[in-house]
């Protein structure tokens, strides 16, 4: 009896064992979107307003991609997507500049 008890407490640990191991890998890609996206944003806002136009990077083996939206000549809405291989979403940040 001790042993089947045994048994199913060493099968509850190997499956959260697993589930941690695939939590801890998630995070690692959404870090790495994360910085992407920041990076990317830094750019970005590094170029002067009037030559911020769409496009895609890899960044660390993401891939981001921007669509700038200039609804007004003093302001543009930018849409940032990162997104990396494997069974993480892609991740979004919409972002805007305003004509200095």
């Amino acid at each position: 009896m001790a042993l089947v008890i045994l048994s199913f407490g060493l099968l509850g640990m190997a499956g959260t064992t697993a589930l941690v191991v695939r939590q801890i890998s998630l995070a690692s890609v959404s870090a790495r979107q994360t910085v992407a996206m920041q990076t990317t944003v830094e750019r970005l806002r590094a170029l002067p307003f009037d030559r911020v136009t769409s496009g895609a990077d890899s960044l660390d083996g993401v891939g981001i991609r921007w669509t700038v939206e200039a609804p007004g000549e003093e302001w543009k809405t930018i849409r940032i997507v990162a997104g990396a291989s494997g069974p993480a979403a892609a991740d979004t940040l919409h972002y805007r500049i305003i004509r200095p």
